[in-house]
């Protein structure tokens, strides 16, 4: 779902087909007027992702994975690392960036991107390389910014782990497959 109003028209659409036993709500909140017809229809609704103090909820740490990033490049021995974030604009981007920042090594980096797919992520690599070109630990705030760094530093012939280790954050199944 892209904005509020075409969720908005999904939850309508649920609604008036009835064709739903609950709703999950990922990343995303819902005014108090949808959260009672919800409760009118006695229709069970969980969000994922979101803190709200209406609606139980399942969050990610964000802070906390932010702290597992660099520590795991720091385990591993990387002493110069870098964060690649999406936009400050989004929370939990500057959760991740607030707990990398609180436990990296001195002169560590944070680069902010405003889309966090592979291209973007091969991109933001070029800029970070020349401003940063120590870098030893690449964490990114996601699966598919990795993936682009990771193609962009093959494209350069750096070596992943030997030269700059790369992580992402999130798990995507097809991690496993390239090695992230």
């Amino acid at each position: 779902v892209r904005d509020q109003q075409e969720a908005d028209r999904h939850l309508d659409r649920l609604i008036a087909e009835r064709s739903s036993e609950g709703v999950v709500l990922c990343s995303m909140d819902i005014s108090d007027e949808r959260r009672s017809q919800f409760e009118t229809l006695n229709l069970p609704i969980v969000a994922l992702d979101c803190n709200t103090k209406t609606i139980p909820h399942v969050a990610v740490d964000n802070v906390e994975g932010g702290r597992m990033l660099s520590r795991h490049l720091s385990e591993c021995g990387s002493t110069h690392q870098a964060l690649i974030i999406g936009t400050r604009g989004a929370e939990v981007f500057r959760d991740r960036e607030r707990g990398f920042r609180e436990v990296c090594p001195a002169g560590s980096r944070v680069f902010e991107t405003e889309t966090v797919d592979i291209e973007r992520g091969e991109e933001v690599l070029e800029q970070l390389l020349a401003e940063f070109p120590e870098v030893d630990g690449i964490a990114c705030a996601g699966d598919t910014l990795a993936v682009g760094v990771l193609q962009g530093l093959r494209k350069r012939g750096r070596r992943v782990p030997e030269d700059v280790q790369v992580l992402g954050f999130d798990d995507q199944p097809m991690m496993d497959v390239l090695g992230i």
